[in-house]
């Protein structure tokens, strides 16, 4: 099975090369990481996919688009998919491959091709996996394109198109909703304002459907709120968000001695009988604690039991806080993949707990493993006490960090509990398996080194990085940068 790893919309391919090829400073620009994307309404396009009246070209064609409007590229059971397409008959044949059982070749004639695929059973037909974006693949020598076809389920109603902002926040919690253009928040003349009330924060529901975001926007979210739920989505249970970008955001947990709260760029709390599920999910922008018992996740402030699995965090996290992780403030029994985190953490609280690149604290169950595999943070950390590369305290046996790596700069406000890969793991025990960090990063009042130190030199070879996924996922510029993960 070939990942779902269809297109990041924005631009991850400008994370400032000139900074990546350098040797390493830890400085991040106090404003965050702007995105250069001014194609809002369109989807990423193949450079060698252009006119469709252009013989010289691969591309989807009719329905199977991926420009076509998404209403349209929705499969229900009792139906096929005839996806065709435009392709160089001197080429040879087209290749297709994704969410399908097996990769097949299909005949470019009069340069065109196509095939139908099945919902399931007979080959070929799309895979079952969590929500309902199917990724396809369609290649002929040094062309490709992509696209993504909806396999619904008919037992959970239509799903439900998302065309505006109202249609967004007002989206069926227990349904299969599809978001189909970008969404910007901030009306003409408004700024710094609360934009929006997180999705159910009127009730205690928790969102038990899907999000296919289609690889759309939702842009200038605002939040600024003594609220115990600072966040998108307040609460999901057993729920799947995928392909989706959140730019621009800016959320603010002001002070609330009543009681602690959680502060997120996507998800305040992620729960689920059945496991919870996020995938292809980038957010930039800024996050705000000031409450000294909050709990903060770039993506997650608390996750119990689910998958994550490449996400992209752009974030200047700041103020107080508790448990702070550049992806997850708190994470349980749950495992995590192809994390991404380039981001600056600076936390001012004497009861600060953990810090970490990517998560918080982590803990897993006698029965239940939490895991981090294939992931990366680069970045600057501040704060007092617990500090990690990567986690800021383990707190049980048995969880996992797997092929990961930190670049980081790391500022203990005392000499207590800290290191480049985890700030403190008490006596409980851990896998570190081929973990490692930047030999030449600072990690000033830091009290371990956990894990194993590396070169720059090695950090820009792919060699380094073992079961690392360098044809869907990941991106390095052999010799001269640091990973990164690419739309494509």
């Amino acid at each position: 099975m070939i990942p779902i790893n269809y297109i990041l919309k924005p631009l991850i391919t400008i994370f400032l090369f000139a900074l990546w090829g350098c040797s390493f400073t830890a400085e991040i620009s106090s404003v965050g990481i702007i995105l250069d994307d001014s194609r809002h309404e369109t989807q990423i396009e193949n450079p060698n996919t252009s006119d469709e009246d252009n013989p010289k070209t691969l591309k989807f064609s009719f329905k199977s688009n991926h420009k076509s409007d998404v209403k349209n590229r929705v499969l229900f059971e009792n139906q096929s998919w005839s996806l065709t397409g435009y392709c160089q008959s001197q080429k040879g044949q087209v290749v297709i491959s994704g969410d399908i059982d097996q990769p097949i070749k299909v005949d470019c004639i009069n340069n065109t091709f196509a095939v139908t695929i099945n919902y399931t059973q007979y080959t070929p037909y799309f895979i079952n996996i969590r929500g309902l974006s199917r990724y396809i693949r369609a290649s002929q020598a040094d062309l490709y394109d992509e696209t993504i076809i909806y396999k619904a389920n008919s037992s959970r109603g239509s799903p439900i198109f998302i065309y505006n902002k109202e249609q967004f926040l007002s989206m069926d919690l227990s349904n299969d909703n599809i978001l189909a253009k970008d969404i910007d928040f901030l009306d003409v003349g408004q700024t710094n304002t609360n934009n929006f009330k997180p999705i159910f924060a009127m009730n205690s529901w928790s969102f038990t459907g899907a999000l296919e975001g289609d690889n759309h926007f939702l842009l200038n979210l605002q939040l600024r709120t003594t609220d115990e739920n600072v966040c998108l989505f307040p609460f999901i249970n057993g729920g799947v968000i995928k392909n989706l970008t959140l730019q621009e955001v800016e959320f603010s947990s002001l002070n609330n001695s009543k009681s602690t709260s959680k502060l997120s760029g996507l998800v305040c709390t992620a729960i689920g009988l059945k496991p919870f599920y996020l995938e292809n999910i980038l957010i930039q922008g800024k996050l705000f604690s000031d409450n000294e018992f909050s709990t903060v996740g770039g993506l997650i402030a608390e996750s119990y039991q689910g998958e994550i699995k490449k996400v992209v965090v752009q974030l200047l996290i700041t103020g107080n806080a508790k448990d702070v992780g550049g992806v997850i403030g708190k994470a349980e029994n749950t495992f995590m993949e192809n994390l991404f985190s380039k981001s600056n953490i600076n936390i001012d609280n004497s009861n600060q707990e953990s810090i970490g690149g990517l998560i918080g604290t982590i803990k897993s169950s006698s029965l239940l493993k939490s895991s981090v595999i294939n992931s990366f943070f680069w970045g600057t950390i501040e704060g007092t006490q617990n500090i990690g590369g990567l986690v800021g305290s383990l707190k049980s046996n048995n969880s996992l960090i797997q092929s990961s790596f930190a670049i980081s700069s790391i500022q203990l406000a005392r000499n207590t509990s800290g290191g480049p890969i985890i700030g403190n793991k008490e006596n409980f025990l851990i896998d570190l398996n081929q973990s490692f960090y930047l030999a030449e990063g600072s990690c000033s009042n830091c009290t371990n080194s956990f894990g194993t130190p590396l070169e720059e030199e090695s950090f820009k070879s792919k060699k380094t990085y073992k079961d690392w996924d360098f044809k869907y996922i990941w991106r390095l510029d052999e010799g001269n940068s640091f990973p990164y993960i690419e739309n494509h």
